[in-house]
């Protein structure tokens, strides 16, 4: 992300790069959000 600084206004744009990392993010987040998931109904169920 990008801060610009014009003036009196300030405004923020996304770079190419950025975006991508964020979508990377987001997309490491939901997996490690589901293998938490899975392993926590694996332990409960006595299965590894």
């Amino acid at each position: 992300m990008v801060r610009i600084l014009t003036g009196e206004d300030t405004s923020y744009s996304i770079t190419h790069r950025g975006l991508e990392f964020l979508e990377a993010y987001w997309k490491l987040a939901s997996f490690l959000k589901f293998l938490g998931e899975k392993t926590t109904l694996e332990g409960d169920s006595g299965e590894l």
